[in-house]
């Protein structure tokens, strides 16, 4: 069970009256930058005052009320455990099977020493905002690696994520792995020394192994996502979406998605729920009729290099026109889409603008998408409409 999100929550720690805003996770995708300056402001003056030891205190402490008031979901800590624990292991095996498969290791060690540290802060920046707003509780888990998880820290030297990197590997690798590899920090083994001595009860045990478990995912899969972005970047770009029009700021996230997209690639878009989907085919909306490829390409073209609303709307009613067809068979939906494309362009009425898209797309006699109005009807007739059965776009 993941822990609700906070907003504008202020904490008082150790004597000290401090409020300080929290961070909002729905801004790790919306504005990352304000985000990530808001976790490190939020660090500084809360976790400056506050150990580690303090969190764990008062984890217990929270723990030991809802048990008394609300069992069950103590309960459904631990039963989250080793679901928890599956889902990181999971992921340290898929170090040793990205980083080591053909030496991919050496070459994105070469790559992220040898990067411009602004390259190093932009990845890491949409690495770490991506993984944290997939889930509240490694969107929390922030606080529990201040230091380690420093953006400045992490850009400066291209070695401090290499040495995470190397540092949470299973170090026996001769088999399928069951135990966690875990990154050590002074205030982390100086807890679990405490740890060990204080004759923990089973809730305290609880507490300590659930902390450590989100602090080792988080870092796992922060490391995991920095590690196939680089690799995926190519020295060398195909230029197919043009530069941003003067007027136009693009965000980190929309600049990410492009730059994956100027790769050699079939794909019309990547639909990313998670920071990892860009990696799964299955994510990537393709297509396969050559003009209907085209036509979206062209709406998708004023989208990302003017920002126009009405573009990106049409643009966003195609994509939601095609995963919401009759027998599509991925795993894309519609409230992916939008929320996607919400978050690339701050375009807050998205799914109003898709339904106007859906109205204006009823009120055509072909009942063509509006991106496909300029198709002529006969061929529309004979190519698209025979296998697109359109069901109505309904968002949640």
């Amino acid at each position: 069970m993941a822990a609700p999100a906070h907003k504008n929550r202020g904490y008082g720690l150790r004597g000290y009256e401090i409020i300080v805003p929290y961070p909002d996770i729905e801004d790790a995708l919306k504005e990352p930058r304000k985000w990530n300056a808001q976790w490190e402001k939020w660090n500084a003056t809360v976790n400056s005052n506050t150990t580690l030891k303090d969190w764990y205190d008062r984890e217990v402490e929270r723990c030991k009320t809802l048990k008394r008031q609300h069992p069950l979901l103590v309960d459904a800590f631990y039963d989250e455990y080793p679901v928890l624990f599956q889902q990181t292991l999971n992921l340290q095996v898929s170090i040793i099977q990205n980083a080591f498969t053909f030496g991919r290791f050496q070459g994105f060690e070469a790559k992220w020493i040898a990067a411009d540290r602004s390259i190093r802060e932009s990845h890491v920046l949409i690495s770490l905002s991506r993984t944290c707003a997939s889930a509240n509780n490694l969107h929390d888990a922030r606080k529990l690696c201040p230091t380690e998880l420093n953006l400045s820290y992490l850009a400066e030297d291209g070695r401090h994520l290499i040495d995470m990197l190397k540092a949470i590997i299973p170090h026996d690798i001769s088999g399928p792995p069951s135990t966690l590899t875990y990154f050590h920090h002074p205030a982390w083994d100086a807890l679990s020394d405490f740890h060990e001595k204080s004759n923990p009860n089973d809730l305290e045990k609880l507490v300590y192994r659930r902390m450590l478990l989100i602090r080792t995912k988080l870092i796992s899969k922060l490391a995991t996502t920095s590690h196939a972005l680089v690799l995926a970047n190519r020295p060398k770009f195909v230029a197919l979406i043009g530069p941003a029009k003067a007027g136009f700021e693009r965000s980190i996230s929309l600049n990410y998605h492009i730059s994956l997209l100027s790769r050699p690639t079939d794909s019309n878009y990547i639909v990313m729920p998670t920071a990892e989907s860009f990696l799964d085919i299955n994510y990537h909306v393709v297509f396969p009729d050559p003009e209907l490829k085209r036509l979206f390409r062209v709406v998708r073209e004023k989208a990302f290099t003017t920002g126009d609303r009405e573009a990106v709307a049409i643009m966003a009613h195609g994509l939601c026109w095609w995963v919401s067809r009759g027998g599509y068979p991925g795993p894309i939906t519609v409230e992916m889409v939008a929320n996607q494309i919400e978050a690339e362009f701050s375009f807050d009425e998205l799914k109003t603008a898709v339904l106007q898209m859906q109205e204006r797309q009823i009120h055509d006699p072909h009942k063509r998408p509006i991106f496909l109005l300029v198709m002529d009807p006969t061929k529309w007739r004979q190519t698209i409409a025979p296998y697109v059965y359109a069901q109505p776009i309904t968002f949640k």
